[in-house]
């Protein structure tokens, strides 16, 4: 539960948890303030990839994106507004740890949303621009929206009727109660430098063993070589041509 808490004040500058009794109602109204406003600067953006779209020839998919930004609408109308039985819930003296873990993953789960979204949002318009399957990502799009309003749902449904959802939050994204509590996908390992290439007596360049030069990297200004389907691991450059007087 501590690495909820730090990764929501990472994330939430000024979030301070709900341990303490006195401070709980100001800080979910904090988180949900700051959250619907990170929600609403990404229905901007989506906004202006519409207006794009209307320049660009993309008027076919103009109702699709309609319908997502009026989801993140109806997302953030909810954020924004405490449901009935919702205050009682935040009166309380005393939470449990296994109830207080809970919220912890839900507030967690929406402010991680707020960078997918950003994602999603941007793959659409990269499609768009690269001629890509841009319905494919308005469609990626469009179920995500629909996931977060029901994650929404859950929390309100867990705050306001007491009632557990049937998952963790955060093991939507492969984090369960008891993992590390990243609030990010996890980091993707670069791949492996090729290294770099040796040089010969005479300047040329020298492929390591097992690796080979590319084309472009010939010695030889202005020369190109053959390179077979399946390359050996070294190949002999050809030799220069001379002129004889």
């Amino acid at each position: 539960m501590e690495q909820w808490i730090h990764n929501l004040q990472r994330m939430l500058p000024g979030y301070k948890g709900y341990e303490a009794h006195e401070t709980r109602r100001d800080a979910d109204k904090m988180l949900r303030v700051q959250v619907a406003k990170q929600f609403r600067d990404q229905q901007s953006d989506l906004n202006r990839l519409i207006q794009e779209m209307t320049r660009g020839g993309g008027l076919r998919y103009l109702d699709n994106l309609d319908r997502v930004s009026t989801g993140i609408d109806r997302f953030v109308v909810k954020l924004e507004t405490a449901p009935r039985g919702y205050a009682g819930w935040f009166e309380v003296i005393t939470i449990n740890e296994t109830d207080l873990d809970l919220l912890y993953q839900f507030d967690l789960q929406l402010a991680n949303n707020v960078g997918l979204l950003a994602e999603r949002i941007n793959f659409v318009r990269n499609q768009m621009q690269e001629q890509g399957d841009v319905a494919a990502a308005i469609a990626e799009l469009q179920s995500f929206v629909d996931t977060m309003n029901r994650q929404l749902d859950a929390r309100t449904a867990f705050t306001a009727e007491g009632k557990r959802p049937d998952t963790p939050p955060m093991a939507e994204l492969g984090l369960g109660a008891g993992a590390a509590g990243a609030a990010a996908i996890p980091p993707v390992t670069p791949p492996a430098a090729e290294p770099p290439l040796a040089a010969g007596p005479e300047g040329e360049a020298i492929p390591a063993e097992g690796h080979t030069v590319r084309l472009e990297q010939s010695a030889i200004p202005g020369e190109t070589y053959d390179v077979p389907d399946d390359p050996p691991s070294s190949f002999e450059t050809p030799d220069a041509p001379t002129d004889k007087p």
